[in-house]
């Protein structure tokens, strides 16, 4: 998938929807500048709420790192976190 693949999915879903529904929209960026352009740009095309992807770099599991990400993008729009990396996971978790 491209870079320009989620945007042209993204712009045709919600002007479907054209404010008939709830419009949810992710990212596939662990890389924070791209997480907020892409964010940034959802907003702009209509989205109501984001679904944030943890960022993917040394450092990025410091409580601070985090906080700085999710914030930054939070003040752009309403996010629901997307995470797994504070619960078990696995065959075990299922149970």
């Amino acid at each position: 998938m491209s870079d320009q693949d989620p945007a042209e999915i993204t712009r045709t879903v919600i002007d479907h929807t054209a404010g008939r529904a709830l419009t949810v929209t992710t990212e596939q960026y662990n890389n924070a500048n791209q997480a907020i352009a892409f964010t940034e740009f959802a907003t702009n095309s209509g989205a109501e709420v984001h679904m944030v992807l943890p960022p993917d770099c040394g450092a990025s599991y410091a409580p601070e790192f985090l906080r700085a990400h999710y914030t930054t993008i939070a003040d752009i729009i309403p996010i629901r976190l997307v995470t797994n990396v504070f619960i078990p996971s696995g065959e075990a978790f299922l149970l």
